[in-house]
């Protein structure tokens, strides 16, 4: 699993400029590229899925998940193995609470929202 950003391909690091922020959409990006792109706009699309985002980056939660040092990450709905290949079906997508699914179960999910099944709480908005 990569733990670099896929815009800039620097590694994140925790409590900085690259630390990885998770998008409303739940794409990760670091939080100087977010910065860059949005610039003084008040909303801005994500570079992978075009959803428009109106929150504030400095708002976003840092997605803790590529931290993670297990060799093999699996879906906690699906099990299968997540990929960081760009938009393939078991890509990690991660929720606002920071719980990580692949793509192929968010997008299998009926509904316009998800709501996270473990914290019930925390929603993935389809784009």
């Amino acid at each position: 699993m990569s733990i670099s950003c896929t815009i800039c391909f620097e590694n994140y690091e925790d409590n900085t400029d690259n630390a990885p922020k998770i998008m409303p959409c739940g794409d990760t990006f670091c939080f100087k590229c977010l910065k860059t792109i949005k610039k003084e706009k008040e909303k801005f699309n994500c570079p992978i899925c075009q959803k428009e985002i109106f929150e504030n980056i400095e708002d976003m939660p840092t997605n803790k998940y590529v931290f993670n040092t297990k060799k093999t990450i699996l879906c906690d709905l699906c099990s299968n193995e997540f990929d960081n290949t760009y938009n393939s079906e078991h890509s990690p997508k991660v929720l606002q609470c920071g719980d990580t699914f692949c793509s192929k179960c968010l997008k299998s999910n009926s509904g316009s929202e998800i709501i996270c099944l473990f914290c019930t709480k925390n929603k993935w908005k389809r784009g």
